[in-house]
């Protein structure tokens, strides 16, 4: 009996021990960044505080090319979707009435996942819908993987300088989006 309590407490210590060890020695970063971002800086997964990945894209229809490190001097709002997502259907309808209130002080661009859509359910999304917004195609899912983007809708605020200000997953609401863009235009 002596000896299972001498193992158990020493079984114990060690684990404490090596615990401490663990949590000395780490030296993740944990903070957000603060304050100007250094435009230099991109993150492995998108985020706050750091530069938008590039892209160069095909807009639907007219198959003009759309470079995101070209758009600089105002906010710019991406909104990965897809046809077949029944989230983006739903926020779709804000999207495109934000998109009218703001699109003289905001680039707004709604990327389909093309590779994993099919045009013609797309084109039929946009015509049932009435959406103006314009829509590029990731054919490769090139952007898709730099915005690390595993589910649909997923919206980045970019501000004019080519920084992510917000990334949200999920369908928005009206509410949320004006703020998002009323904080990018104010420059917050």
């Amino acid at each position: 009996m002596a000896r299972t309590q001498s193992l158990i407490i020493g079984g114990l210590v060690f684990v404490l021990l090596a615990g401490a060890a663990v949590l000395t020695t780490y030296k993740g970063d944990t903070q957000q960044p603060t304050g100007a971002a250094d435009p230099r800086l991109v993150a492995p997964s998108p985020q706050s505080g750091y530069r938008a990945p590039s892209f160069e894209l095909a807009t639907l229809g007219t198959e003009q090319t759309v470079k995101l490190d070209e758009l600089k001097g105002k906010p710019v709002v991406v909104n990965f979707w897809a046809a077949w997502c029944g989230p983006c259907r739903n926020e779709t309808p804000d999207l495109q009435a934000t998109y009218e209130k703001y699109k003289d002080q905001v680039e707004f661009y709604a990327v389909n996942l093309t590779s994993e859509d099919d045009l013609n359910d797309v084109t039929k999304f946009l015509q049932d819908l009435k959406i103006s917004i314009p829509v590029l195609k990731d054919v490769d899912g090139q952007a898709q993987s730099a915005y690390r983007v595993v589910s649909v809708p997923t919206t980045f605020i970019i501000d004019k300088n080519g920084i992510v200000k917000e990334r949200r997953e999920g369908a928005l609401s009206k509410v949320q989006m004006d703020g998002m863009l009323q904080r990018a235009i104010a420059g917050q």
